[in-house]
């Protein structure tokens, strides 16, 4: 697996890295390479083909299979409801570790997706059949990786085709926009907070993330960073995510991001599980 890398820096210095994109403002628009610290894997639809051939051949020397066998049984169920006439083959689906696992037309499927700013990615197999289908995409909150998954695994099995334009090509948005003078905060009541908005107030010094300020006004909370202005939305306690009101310039998924406020400490939850401290700066350790 000689073209796949753990570390950003290496991989945006690669001769063959992919573009990111994501939908702003209803374009494609080139996104910012997200540094998640540890939280992804840069690869190759080819090396990822002989990570999922090391599964099907009970781990090739490399995983104990013992483990393999394991990681690749039902762990925790999520949906254990019948099947039902619109989709007779769909029942019992679950996670083994760090695996989903699912029924497709009376075959046992392992497989796992992911999204990334500007890219999504699908890989399955089949391991009784030893038929494996790896998916990447460099195009965020995109379907296209199902449907390659799909189409591929059916004509595989030798199973009904399923064609390309039975799927509708639907690219979400970076992030959904909030509605222009709908954005005063509102609170859960059935969580509310131990700290007033107005005690948020304040500049934050963030080492990897840059200047943070969080300002209160006409009810509306916000965040202002280097990258882009955030509306801050109450979750649960002093929790809050991030929504906004207008196209994000990198197409940040904003799905991935958490701000929580403690007395005299601001901690941000993020794909790479930071943590920002303010006492009274901020300090990511």
């Amino acid at each position: 697996m000689a073209d796949s890398f753990i570390s950003t820096v290496s991989f945006e210095q690669s001769a063959i890295a992919a573009s990111e994109y994501a939908m702003v403002s209803g374009k494609a628009i080139p996104t910012a390479t997200e540094y998640l610290f540890g939280g992804q894997v840069y690869s190759t639809a080819s090396d990822m083909a002989l990570w999922i051939v090391l599964w099907m051949k009970d781990g090739g020397g490399v995983i104990p299979p013992g483990y393999v066998r394991q990681a690749g049984s039902m762990q925790a169920i999520s949906d254990g409801s019948p099947p039902d006439e619109v989709n007779p083959g769909v029942y019992l689906s679950g996670y083994g570790y760090g695996w989903r696992i699912r029924p497709r037309n009376a075959h046992y499927q392992v497989e796992h997706g992911g999204n990334e700013n500007g890219f999504s990615a699908q890989v399955s197999f089949v391991p009784v059949e030893k038929i494996g289908v790896v998916a990447l995409t460099n195009q965020q909150t995109s379907i296209l990786r199902y449907i390659a998954n799909d189409v591929l695994t059916c004509r595989l099995l030798g199973q009904n085709k399923i064609e390309h334009s039975d799927y509708p090509i639907q690219v979400q948005p970076a992030a959904p926009l909030l509605e222009i003078g709908g954005n005063k905060l509102a609170m859960n009541i059935y969580a509310p907070a131990g700290l007033d908005p107005s005690e948020l107030v304040g500049e934050y010094d963030a080492p990897e993330y840059g200047r943070l300020s969080v300002a209160f006004s006409r009810g509306v909370l916000t965040l202002t960073t280097p990258a882009a202005h955030f509306i801050l939305t109450h979750r649960a306690g002093d929790v809050y995510g991030l929504g906004t009101n207008q196209p994000l310039p990198i197409g940040i998924n904003i799905g991935f991001f958490e701000v929580r406020f403690l007395q005299g400490a601001l901690t941000a939850n993020c794909p790479s599980s930071d943590r920002l401290r303010h006492a009274p700066s901020i300090r990511c350790s």
